[in-house]
């Protein structure tokens, strides 16, 4: 006589628990990877789809900054107003690594005004671009003997009103052998001076480099296996690769939810704030970029970064008349001129991003009245005769 079939049942083998436990974790990455691989839309390599071969990206990772080709070198700075494209309906993602955009524009009018001339002209754009992180990218294609002959700066007030902290990918150029020293004897120089907190700032990333320099070097070798394994997916997967992509898109969402609500609590129709400390240090930040660019001998043109106008403003106008008032003093002083395309992109010519009207990013008509703009004015200034000089 037999006992009960539970009685006899063999239980689950640990190879079995196993296969169950790698099964359901295959499927829920896969399914996280669908996922956020439809949030994140696909790069799109720039030079795959008719960008000018004399327009250079400047890649994000200060590693893979490209040597110079020569000839006269036209520099472009400024955050996502430079490079990204809005979507054309609510529903629409925000586009990016597109041609078409400003420098494209921009480069295309050059040739065909100085056929017999040759040049580059180079894109260094990160999104919400701090002058912190702007001051030191600089610096490394300084340090690299690039030079400039004209040198585009596009400013948004945002930008300087808070956050000051450099994002890993800028953090990277410490690491960099011999970086930080050069870069700190560019800014001690008489013609650049810059502030005591600039340095400060140096310094600490300095230590915070050679600190996670030494940390590696007592690694482990499983350690090491780890971050190669990370790399390997990185470069294979969205959830992992494009991970702070799909924080900002996030946070995005919920703060601009958060702002609204807190602005109509608090009965104003600022959702923006500005923070004293970092926009000091930005505003500092800022003003030793400028010296340290005209010290190349480079003409500096700057610019105010289009804005809508039919949408209520995120942080109060009075500051930024404030700043705008004292950065054209302290800009004219060097010699530099200070262009203002805020009301240049008509309404119009705006899109969309996250089922929300797009506050920083206007259409291809908008990117071709911007680069119009910016030949014409430095036309006025007589800036192009340095791309002829020797």
């Amino acid at each position: 006589m037999t006992g009960p079939a539970s009685s006899t049942a063999k239980p689950c083998s640990g190879r079995a628990r196993l296969l169950v436990v790698l099964t359901t974790a295959g499927i829920v990455v896969a399914l996280a990877e669908w996922g956020s691989s439809r949030v994140i839309p696909p790069d799109l390599a720039p030079e795959a789809i008719g960008r000018p071969e004399n327009v250079i990206w400047i890649p994000r990772l200060p590693a893979e900054l490209p040597m110079d080709r020569g000839g006269a070198s036209v520099w472009m700075l400024g955050n996502s107003h430079t490079f990204a494209l809005p979507g054309l309906k609510p529903d629409d993602e925000l586009r990016t690594e597109l041609s078409g955009i400003v420098i494209d524009r921009l480069s295309m009018k050059l040739t065909a005004k100085y056929p017999g001339v040759q040049t580059n002209l180079y894109l260094l754009a990160y999104p919400n671009f701090l002058p912190f992180e702007m001051l030191t990218r600089v610096g490394q294609m300084l340090e690299r003997g690039q030079r400039p002959k004209v040198v585009f700066l596009g400013l948004t007030f945002a930008n300087l009103a808070r956050d000051s902290r450099l994002r890993h990918e800028v953090y990277l150029t410490y690491r960099e052998p011999g970086f930080a020293d050069a870069f700190e004897a560019m800014l001690v120089d008489p013609t650049v001076h810059a502030d005591g907190e600039i340095l400060e700032e140096v310094g600490a990333q300095r230590r915070r480099a050679e600190h996670d320099q030494e940390a590696e070097r007592l690694r482990s070798d499983a350690d090491r296996l780890d971050e190669q394994l990370v790399t390997w997916a990185a470069k294979r997967l969205t959830l992992i690769g494009k991970s702070s992509a799909l924080r900002a898109q996030a946070m995005r969402k919920l703060m601009g939810g958060i702002q609204q609500k807190w602005a109509d609590r608090q009965g104003t129709k600022y959702s923006y704030d500005l923070i004293e400390h970092d926009f000091a240090f930005n505003v500092k930040c800022l003003k030793a970029l400028l010296r340290l660019l005209k010290q190349t001998g480079a003409e500096v043109l700057c610019y105010y970064a289009p804005e809508r106008t039919d949408l209520p403003l995120m942080i109060d106008p009075v500051r930024q008349e404030a700043f705008m008032a004292a950065f054209n003093r302290d800009a004219q002083e060097l010699g530099i001129p200070v262009l203002d395309a805020r009301g240049l992109v008509p309404n119009e010519y705006w899109g969309w991003v996250e089922g929300a009207p797009d506050r920083s990013h206007f259409t291809e008509p908008g990117h071709e009245r911007l680069a119009e703009f910016l030949l014409e004015e430095a036309e006025k200034r007589s800036v192009w005769k340095e791309l002829t000089a020797p």
